[in-house]
């Protein structure tokens, strides 16, 4: 709604006392379905605005497609598959990496493997909800 409202030569205003409250997912499950419908309508909404989204609205699409096409393409070429097992590692590294920087942040080591696994489901359903999307639009 932002990018509509500039477009048409609106200004959008910021006002410090305003409240928002947002409702964190407490289980994968729900997380999963929240980040699904976010990808999916990401995808939807070039119905209404070419440049409803920018290239990190797509990024989790390409991730699944690259999983999708990089195992696939794995199974019958050894240059595909040191190129998927290398881009998964270091997608495998980042997810570790950042994982553990909450940890320590929050002074809680058991928050590790819970924020992983958020961040793989993050990633995946709202590419799986943008794959889905572009299925609908075509």
């Amino acid at each position: 709604m932002n990018l509509r409202l500039k477009k048409a030569g609106f200004k959008i205003k910021l006002i410090p006392e305003a409240k928002a409250y947002y409702i964190a997912r407490d289980n994968y499950k729900d997380l999963f379905k929240n980040n699904f419908q976010n990808g999916l309508w990401v995808i939807l909404s070039t119905h209404y605005s070419k440049k409803a989204f920018s290239l990190r609205h797509i990024i989790p699409l390409l991730f699944v497609l690259f999983l999708i096409i990089g195992s696939i393409s794995s199974i019958f070429s050894p240059i595909a598959r040191i190129l998927f097992f290398t881009i998964l590692s270091i997608y495998l590294f980042l997810s570790i990496y950042f994982s553990l920087k909450i940890a320590i942040k929050n002074k809680d080591i058991t928050l590790f493997i819970p924020s992983m696994l958020a961040f793989w489901i993050l990633h995946i359903s709202y590419g799986l909800g943008s794959l889905y999307g572009l299925f609908l639009i075509l």
